[in-house]
């Protein structure tokens, strides 16, 4: 069907139809008419004139209509398609140019580094794109930064962290090494312990422990005691009441064959928070038992008590008077106690103190016997009480038994005794000193003309003098060793010592004595005994010195045998028989009865030829006591004789073993010297005395000063300081324990060493010396190598104050001279002391210091130099220095004014001596 359109208007007329409109509407026919045309190319209709609107129509048909628009069509897709590939082309070489080349630049230099990317290509960056590449780079760089600081902290860390667990691991190993010695601290205890938690469940316990349970510690851990015994529950009540009131409870615990003491406590964490309970299990059984004894006799002792030969009193906590005896009642003359009787009652008021101390210290110290010594002197009665404490089941006391004897006649007998023995010691004493003050003289001038020079004849007098002096000193001390011997006041000296020592110095001192007289000296010892030995070495090597030479005393041809042997040996202990045999005269049966009495020998006649004092065997019988021994003896007249005696050592394995040696060969031997330029006081009030220390001590090369009283010396000490004061005892006015005492006011001992020097030898004396502060007691005759190596052992530290003999070398060892130097250097001093005390420039202050140290330098006052040039050093480095340098300074400074003004004075008094 064929569709008709208003067409063919005029061009102006087209542009005003703005619809195309069905023909049929208006022309209803119109369809016939288009049947009619057909075969016709263009058809025109006009309406009729009488209708208005007036409406024309064009005829077309289909085909010739729809060609040239679909041709239109065609072209015009044509165009549009070729204009959008030419725009997307424009829009794709614009996107590339503007956004994905710079993109791709990005992204590449966000991949690589700028460097890299910019060798492949001279690409300009956009001007838009400048500040975001820029911005970019920044953030890189910032990022970098961070990077970099993100590993170094990272670094850091690291070893942070490595550093502690290091330390973790430090931490950990100690507290597992803690463990472990707790756990073997515990495993050792023998009492019994455990722990557990709050909720009663056990944490663990000590080998004691499990034995008395019969759990294992790893089976034990997480339970509960009513799951492993047939607890009743009290010991879980009595733990919980501790965890709860947080305080220790005790109760006895106690089964068929054992009771124990136990003691449960709370137990904390560092934090004070609570963990749990522990407990303690003591096995008090013993003591159960002994109680359970001394209950059943109880009975028995009180119906003992009433007829026992000494009085008793029972007293009560409060000191009241339970029960008193027929003896005590006897003793202070009650027929009967009276109720509520206190104890102070009978006793005076000084006499009830002491016992009240004693009867306090019972609670206390729970000792179970005090002794106390009550005397009436206007009566001449003593009586011995003897005090102890009764202690009931629970260990609390009971009661006070007090037993009273009447000592009076023993008493006496003993203060008569005593009297007699301390009259004897204080002779003895008194004779030590007054034959030890001019044998020190006998000795000292003796060493004095040795020195001088003799010939060969005079020499060997003067040996022989010294000698005789020698001998006089040894029985000497001999006497004291029996003097103290017979007061008790020896007492062991228990050292580890080596057998092998003992005997070479028995062979040392006897193997000389033998050969003088033709004598064999055989040493038998049992291969058995340990070489190792811990007693007294130095008692035992007397006791076996004095029985070897009595030998060779009485000995003149044959053999002397020293034979020691084991009698029992143990893993701990050896018990050794010492036997010294010899083949002399023999001990006629009367006489060896009085063998070891004092003062006495086997031939008492005029014509003995062997002579002595007879304390030798007395003192060994002493000695061998003291060592829980006693000395026997087998002779036969003309068979010999034969001592023996038993004694008991410990064997020790690991400590440093005793060298031993022989006493005289040390004191003879003159040992190096470490002090020599030190400044030593010398106070005695003997002359003689001051010249021979000083001998000694300047032959040592040791600058000594001298003062004559304890007050002089003291005064000596004030003004110049020395290294060491040698202080005599006995002086009068003041003596040297006085003296010393003042002196420790100001000085200790590090300070200002003091050695008693006297002819006081006994134990008491030293005891005294250490009293009064004196560092070392040291007996007369002096010993020039005993006194210098006691001297050595103060380790004086300091600068020697005066070098004479470097002196001396700077002057020709001309004395004469060197002193008329040292006494303008005393006048220099003067004036060197006076400009330190006005100077106040410290450029002349400088030079006076330098001058001061070349010139004491230069004459060997080698202390003074030293407190010079440490300070002209201080000078050198600063104008401001300690005062404490420039007060050292003053002080050497008078020292050495004060010592050569001393030394002075003495060289005009020995000339003025010399020209008498």
């Amino acid at each position: 069907m064929k569709e008709f359109f208003l067409n063919g208007w005029p061009k102006s007329l087209y542009h005003y139809i703005k619809t195309a409109v069905p023909l049929v509407q208006h022309w209803p026919s119109a369809s016939l008419a288009d049947e009619r045309a057909q075969g016709v190319d263009n058809i025109t209709l006009i309406q009729a004139q009488k209708q208005l609107p007036i409406y024309a129509a064009y005829f077309e048909s289909h085909n010739k209509l729809a060609a040239p628009i679909v041709t239109d069509v065609v072209i015009e897709l044509v165009f549009l398609s070729v204009f959008l590939m030419m725009m997307f082309a424009t829009i794709l070489w614009l996107n590339k140019r503007i956004f994905v080349k710079p993109m791709t630049y990005l992204m590449a230099y966000l991949e690589q580094n700028e460097a890299h990317y910019k060798a492949r290509g001279n690409y300009q960056i956009p001007v838009n794109w400048q500040p975001w590449f820029s911005r970019i780079k920044w953030v890189l760089n910032k990022n970098q930064q961070l990077v970099d600081s993100l590993q170094q902290a990272n670094s850091e860390l690291d070893d942070q962290v490595k550093i502690k667990t290091r330390e973790l691991a430090r931490s950990y190993e100690a507290k597992e090494r803690h463990l472990a010695l707790l756990n073997s601290m515990l495993n050792s205890v023998p009492d019994l312990i455990y722990f557990k938690n709050i909720d009663g469940s056990f944490l663990g316990c000590n080998r004691a422990y499990e034995q008395y349970i019969g759990v294992e510690q790893g089976q034990l851990v997480g339970q509960q005691l009513r799951d492993i015994s047939d607890d009743n529950g009290q010991i879980s009540e009595l733990e919980q009441q501790v965890l709860t009131t947080k305080t220790k409870a005790e109760q006895r615990l106690e089964t068929q064959l054992q009771t124990f003491q136990l003691t449960i406590a709370p137990f904390y964490n560092e934090q004070n928070q609570l963990l749990g309970s522990m407990g303690i299990g003591r096995d008090i059984t013993a003591q159960q038992h002994t109680l359970l004894a001394l209950t059943a006799s109880e009975s028995k002792f009180r119906s003992a008590i009433e007829y026992a030969a000494n009085g008793v009193i029972l007293l009560s906590l409060e000191h009241t008077v339970l029960q008193l005896n027929r003896t005590a009642r006897k003793i202070f003359d009650i027929d009967k106690a009276a109720p509520n009787l206190l104890l102070e009652q009978l006793f005076s008021q000084q006499q009830w103190q002491e016992i009240a101390s004693i009867l306090a210290l019972l609670l206390t110290e729970k000792k179970k016997v005090y002794h106390l010594t009550l005397g009436q002197e206007e009566f001449n009665l003593w009586w011995q009480l003897s005090v102890s404490l009764v202690w009931d089941e629970q260990q609390a006391p009971y009661y006070y038994v007090i037993h009273i004897q009447d000592i009076s006649a023993l008493t006496q007998a003993k203060q008569d005794a005593e009297r007699a023995t301390e009259a004897k010691s204080r002779f003895i004493a008194n004779l030590s000193h007054e034959i030890r003050t001019p044998l020190n003289g006998v000795t000292g001038l003796i060493d004095m003309v040795i020195q001088q020079g003799l010939t060969t004849q005079q020499q060997q007098h003067a040996l022989q003098a010294k000698t005789a002096a020698q001998s006089l000193l040894t029985m000497l001390n001999r006497m004291l060793d029996f003097a103290r011997s017979e007061n008790n006041q020896a007492q062991l000296n228990l050292v580890n010592f080596e057998l092998v020592a003992l005997l070479d110095s028995c062979e040392s001192l006897l193997i000389g004595l033998c050969q003088q007289k033709g004598l064999a000296f055989n040493i038998e010892v049992d291969p058995l005994i340990a070489p190792h030995l811990v007693g007294d070495y130095i008692r035992l090597q007397q006791v076996l010195g004095n029985l070897l030479t009595n030998a060779v005393k009485f000995t003149d041809q044959g053999t002397i045998t020293l034979k020691i042997t084991a009698l029992d040996i143990t893993h701990a202990q050896q018990t050794l028989c010492f036997t010294v045999k010899d083949t002399g005269v023999g001990i006629d049966k009367t006489d060896q009865s009085r063998l070891f009495d004092a003062f006495t020998q086997g031939d008492e006649s005029l014509t003995r030829t062997h002579q002595g004092v007879g304390l030798g065997l007395a003192i060994v019988k002493h000695e061998v006591a003291l060592m829980g021994s006693e000395i026997n003896v087998v002779s036969e007249k003309g068979q010999g004789s034969e001592f023996f005696f038993t004694i008991t050592f410990t064997i020790e394995q690991q400590a440093t073993p005793f060298k031993g040696g022989d006493k005289l060969d040390i004191a003879m031997e003159m040992p190096s010297i470490e002090v020599a330029g030190a400044l030593v006081l010398v106070v005695d009030d003997n002359q003689l005395n001051l010249d021979i220390i000083s001998n000694i001590l300047s032959q040592a090369n040791i600058n000594v000063m001298t003062a004559n009283s304890a007050m002089a010396g003291i005064d000596l000490v004030a003004q110049v300081k020395p290294d060491l004061v040698l202080m005599d005892i006995q002086m009068p006015e003041v003596d040297g324990l006085q003296a010393a005492a003042l002196l420790r006011q100001q000085y200790t001992q590090q300070q200002l060493p003091i050695f008693a020097l006297t002819a006081h030898s006994e134990l008491a004396d030293e005891q005294r010396s250490f009293a009064a502060g004196m560092n070392k007691h040291l007996t007369k005759p002096v010993v020039a190598a005993t006194l210098l190596t006691a001297i050595n052992e103060l380790e004086i530290t300091k600068s020697p104050f005066f070098d004479r003999t470097f002196a001396l070398s700077q002057f020709s060892d001309d004395n004469t001279l060197l002193q008329v130097m040292l006494e303008k250097f005393a006048q220099l001093c003067d004036s060197h002391l006076q400009q330190l005390h006005v100077s106040t420039l410290e450029n002349g202050l400088e030079r006076l210091v330098h001058s001061i140290k070349g010139v004491s330098g230069n004459l060997g006052f080698n202390r003074l130099c030293a407190a010079a040039q440490q300070l002209e050093s201080r000078l050198r480095k600063s104008q401001h220095v300690e005062q404490s340098y420039l007060t050292q300074l003053v002080f050497e400074l008078a020292q050495v004014k004060r010592y050569i003004q001393i030394q002075g004075s003495v060289n005009v008094e020995e000339s003025q001596n010399t020209d008498c």
